[in-house]
């Protein structure tokens, strides 16, 4: 079995489909697998490959063979979905504005079922999980828990920021984290569900 870029892409749209197929989403993965939320996201962006006991047990959970997962399958049926789509935004610095910024509808391939819109990071805050120019897949009005990454807005403008406790933190430990009392105006736009890496070639 390879370890290179292409196949944990091929991996990466396995579980991808699997999850949709069983509606499971990356904190319910991560939680009947044992393993970080960041380990999920690390497998689904795709930065690292599975070792071999993690896809033995994907594939119980998901009621499929190791090679559904391994190996590129034919029948995975790619989705085109069309969502509103915020071209700018800024992980870090002064924020973005949600409210009022503008959007045009975009067809994007295989984004996730639940998601609402799509806005493209500008930035290096969250790295090296969500980098600049990459684009985040954000599910509207659910609850996110302590551990999982949304999109915040902090007086009016918008930040993608983990949430951990009274504290929105960046992955980039060169950011400080933003203590949510000591600002007026705190709310969840959305959770992040899914993300897409932005080919620049």
């Amino acid at each position: 079995m390879g370890n290179n870029l292409g196949n944990k892409r091929i991996m990466a749209q396995n579980i991808e489909h699997h999850m949709r197929k069983h509606q499971i989403s990356r904190k319910d993965l991560s939680d009947m697998m044992g393993v970080p939320y960041t380990t999920i996201c690390s497998w689904l962006n795709p930065d690292t490959y599975p070792r071999i006991d993690k896809i033995e047990k994907m594939a119980q959970i998901f009621g499929i063979s190791k090679s559904d997962l391994v190996e590129e399958q034919s029948s995975v049926e790619k989705t085109i979905s069309n969502l509103p789509f915020y071209n700018e935004f800024v992980s870090a610095g002064s924020g973005w504005l949600l409210e009022g910024y503008e959007y045009e509808f975009c067809e994007f391939e295989n984004a996730p079922a639940n998601a609402d819109f799509a806005l493209r990071i500008r930035g290096d805050s969250m790295s090296p999980n969500f980098n600049d120019n990459d684009i985040v897949f954000v599910r509207q009005g659910v609850h996110i828990e302590s551990g999982q990454v949304g999109v915040w807005c902090i007086n009016g403008e918008g930040y993608l920021k983990m949430l951990q406790g009274n504290k929105l933190v960046s992955y980039n430990s060169k950011y400080e984290p933003i203590v949510i009392n000591e600002f007026d105006r705190v709310f969840p736009a959305g959770r992040v569900v899914g993300r897409q890496v932005e080919n620049t070639k």
